[in-house]
């Protein structure tokens, strides 16, 4: 199959068909810098996302696409990493347009959070565990710096917007954006589904070191082998966050993500609740009742 954008000459391979769950995505291997209508279900992946029916492939883009329609099954601690097109579109999207610290940090996320999911004994869709995990961090990357949105939402909408164009039903792509959302929000992911629960374990686990006893040290050494931290990760994923958010800092205002800012910026003053709700423009003495009944039975 043969495409001409202006004067160049495109030729790339359909290795896929949309048939069924596992087979939703038309890959294409390009014959040089752009793929040309290959991906039909969806035109955009998000405000300030390339276009999924013409993907740019930016200078100096890591890796290529020649794996598109493979079939190799990677298993990392006992976990298999999906392998359907869609999934293999998605890890090739993140590899593309996030750094090498968050591509890995996102793969850890997924098998931290598949092991946990196997202690744990839960049932979920790995497929949507894993679009969860390699997106909860696109929000951060270079095409949503015009953004004022907090991080997860543009990361949970960069994903809707990508399973939405694979046909994926869609209280599925809810499921996946509540997870990717509701990430850096503790206390309440455990009380949601398996596959929001389980990205917020693999983000903790991976960033905040939470129960990290109950991974072994097996387990711990075979995935950071695979997908490495290097010696500094906790202090670059700091700085990735910062440099992911310091243009939007008022979206930080009662999440966790303010104190990445407070850290790294010393100009950067904290919104305080207390203080909006008792300077605000309410002025209650206006508004007191003055009915004399303590229990205020009005008629």
């Amino acid at each position: 199959m043969v495409s001409v954008v202006g004067m160049r000459r495109i030729t790339y391979a359909v290795v896929g068909a949309a048939v069924g769950r596992k087979h939703r995505l038309v890959g294409c291997i390009p014959g040089i810098d752009r793929i040309e209508s290959c991906l039909p279900h969806s035109d955009t992946l998000g405000a300030g996302f390339p276009s999924q029916r013409s993907y740019l492939k930016p200078p100096g883009m890591r890796g290529d696409y020649a794996h598109i329609g493979a079939t190799n099954m990677t298993t990392i601690a006992g976990i298999k990493i999906p392998d359907s097109a869609m999934a293999r579109a998605a890890t090739q999207l993140v590899r593309d347009t996030e750094s090498d610290l968050l591509f890995h940090h996102s793969t850890r996320v997924f098998l931290f959070g598949a092991l946990a999911g196997e202690r744990k004994r839960l049932k979920y869709d790995p497929e949507l565990l894993y679009i969860g995990a390699m997106f909860h961090d696109m929000g951060l990357s270079e095409q949503f710096r015009g953004s004022q949105n907090r991080f997860e939402v543009d990361s949970a909408n960069a994903a809707r917007s990508f399973l939405q164009g694979h046909g994926i039903p869609e209280g599925e792509v809810e499921l996946v954006w509540d997870a990717i959302a509701l990430h850096t929000t503790p206390g309440i992911p455990p009380f949601k589904k398996p596959v929001v629960q389980l990205v917020t374990a693999g983000v903790e686990m991976d960033v905040l070191g939470f129960a990290y006893d109950e991974f072994t040290e097996e387990q711990r050494k075979v995935v950071v082998a695979a997908h490495p931290r290097g010696e500094n990760f906790k202090e670059q994923i700091i700085d990735a966050f910062n440099e992911g958010m310091k243009h939007r800092p008022d979206s930080t205002f009662g999440t966790v993500n303010d104190d990445v800012l407070a850290l790294k910026d010393p100009g950067f003053r904290r919104k305080n609740f207390c203080s909006i709700i008792l300077g605000n423009a309410w002025n209650d003495s206006n508004y007191a009742c003055t009915c004399n009944d303590p229990g205020h039975r009005h008629g």
